[in-house]
Parts: C-alpha cells; sequence; structure tokens
C-alpha cells in the first residue's frame, strides 16, 4: 500500500492539502493505491485491510484503517469487532464505517453504502451456511441484505474468508425500495418481550418510540380485536414464510423463542411493512416504514 497527499502554496502564502481532511472522524487523510501482488489469487472478490494497530479493530472502541477493494482506496476508515457470542473465535466479525464523502461501492449496479460487516465464518466449516440461509430467505419473498464471500487480507497477507454483509440501514431501506424515513430498530437478544426498552433505534435517531410501542400494544390485543388487529396491520404471507424459512435453516433467533412471540414479524403497520433481514445473524431487525416494496429480484 502507498498512501500519499498532495500541498500546494500560492504566491500569497496560502497552502492547502488534498485529500482536505477537514474532519479525523469523517474524511481521508490520504489518497492511496495498493501494487498487485500476483502471488494472491482467488476465485473470490479480494478485499485489502491495512491497520497499523491491527488488535484495536478487534475491540469495541476500534480503529482507523484503510481498505482497498475493486480498484478503489478507502481512507482513514473506522473499524469495530461485532457480534456477542463470535466476539470470542479467532477470527472476529467486523463493524465496518466509510466515510460519507467516499461510500464504498461492493457492486457498481447498485447504490453505495456507509456501513457494512464482515462476517466471520469461523464455526462454518462449509462457509454456505450463512449464504444459503439468506438466499433461501430471499427466494421466500422477503427482504434480505446483499451477502458474499471475501478474502480478506490484513496488510497484505491473508486473514480469513468473510461474508460481506449489507448493513441494515438507510441505504438498505434504499435498496429495498422502502422509505428511507421509516423506522427501523434493531432488537438485541432476548428481545422477544413486546418492551420497547429491549430495542435501538437505528432510523431515523430521533428517539421516538411511538410505533413501536403502537404495535407492541396491538399484538397484546385478545379475541376478535387482535384477529382484527393482525389482518389489518400485519402482512400474515410473510409471517408464514419468514417462520418456515427460520425452521429449515435451523435459526435458534428464530425459532427457539422461550416466550412464544417470533422475535421479528413482518407486517403492515399504519401503511407500514417490516422486514427480516438478519437470517442468521445473533439479532433481528424491525423496521415501520411506509413504503411498498416491490418484488424481489433473484440478482
Amino acid at each position: 500500500m502507498a498512501r500519499y497527499y498532495v500541498t500546494a502554496q500560492d504566491n500569497g502564502g496560502r497552502a492547502s492539502r488534498w485529500p482536505l481532511f477537514l474532519d479525523p472522524f469523517a474524511s481521508a487523510e490520504y489518497q492511496g493505491a495498493v501494487v498487485r501482488n500476483p502471488a494472491v489469487t482467488s476465485p473470490l472478490p479480494v478485499l485489502q485491510w491495512f491497520a497499523q494497530n491491527t488488535a484495536a479493530a478487534d475491540t469495541a472502541t476500534g480503529t482507523r484503517c484503510s481498505f482497498f477493494y475493486d480498484g478503489e482506496f478507502y481512507d482513514n476508515v473506522y473499524i469495530r469487532i461485532r457480534g456477542q457470542t463470535s466476539r470470542s473465535y479467532p477470527k472476529k466479525s467486523y463493524k465496518v464505517e466509510v466515510n460519507p464523502e467516499h461510500q464504498f461501492r461492493y457492486r457498481p449496479d447498485l447504490s453505495r453504502v456507509s456501513e457494512f460487516d464482515l462476517n466471520s465464518t469461523y464455526t462454518d466449516k462449509a462457509y454456505v451456511r450463512a449464504l444459503l440461509a439468506y438466499e433461501h430467505m430471499r427466494d421466500s419473498g422477503l427482504p434480505c441484505p446483499e451477502i458474499f464471500h471475501v478474502q480478506l487480507q490484513q496488510n497484505g497477507a491473508f486473514y480469513s474468508v468473510s461474508m460481506f454483509v449489507e448493513n441494515p440501514d438507510k441505504d438498505y431501506l434504499r435498496h429495498q425500495g422502502l422509505a428511507d424515513t421509516g423506522a427501523l430498530y434493531k432488537g438485541n437478544q432476548s428481545s422477544y418481550a413486546v418492551n420497547i426498552a429491549l430495542y435501538e433505534k437505528h432510523n431515523p435517531k430521533d428517539g421516538n418510540f411511538s410505533d413501536l410501542q403502537a404495535f407492541f400494544s396491538g399484538i397484546q390485543l385478545s379475541g376478535g380485536a387482535l384477529e382484527n388487529y393482525l389482518f389489518d396491520n400485519v402482512d400474515v404471507t410473510e409471517v408464514v414464510n419468514y417462520m418456515a424459512t427460520m425452521a429449515i435453516t435451523q435459526d435458534i433467533v428464530g425459532t427457539a423463542n422461550p416466550g412464544g412471540q417470533p422475535p421479528f414479524v413482518p407486517l403492515q403497520f399504519a401503511g407500514a411493512e417490516v422486514n427480516p433481514p438478519s437470517g442468521v445473524q445473533d439479532q433481528e431487525y424491525l423496521c415501520l416504514t411506509n413504503a411498498t416494496r416491490p418484488t424481489p429480484s433473484s440478482s
């Protein structure tokens, strides 16, 4: 990897640089390039990761680093460990946040993204369980993130075969044809109870949980009132498909619920739709948005 920046000064003594590096937490400090190593051959896309302090990436605090992928260099990118049980694995899972001035292009036919996950394949010796689970959910008509294998190189050396996973966020909502103003909640482990304290609101970050509370109140009705609420607000077909795919893929999060209610319910809520994008991860995402999702493609 070679990194550089350019400086210039005019006759009046005014100096500048490129990249401007106006924000140390949200902008590139350097331009860069990576010299191709002919010894690195793989049928998988190769993601080059460069970090001065690799150990810091394995912490919740994280660190800054650089990435090179598909001919583009991304500098001063934030990376941290992610997951819960997977934090103890020898090969970790990571959350990556790129700078808003230069978002990440993972596919030329899709919009760039501001965040993505690199999930460990340490417990999947076949390397295909997560991919098959996501594709199974997608083919069942459920909105799922993009996911594919990458060969992850760390500081020029092989690190792991990882799963690139599109992050469920505002970019994901747009990709699925949903309104990016919709409310997106993340339910952590034990978020089976109808308790808004167990959910994080990821979009918009306004602290308003009233729509989630209204949904929880609705599904706690009984008798005819509950039946009417469910048929008026819940996409029953997607619920059935979701639970079926959870059982077939043996997703313990979706099927081994001691509380008796699924941790994720696809629904139409006041003209809203809830989407199950997580598949085989430790958390489920709940989305309330006022858009109608188009029929998913098999791309």
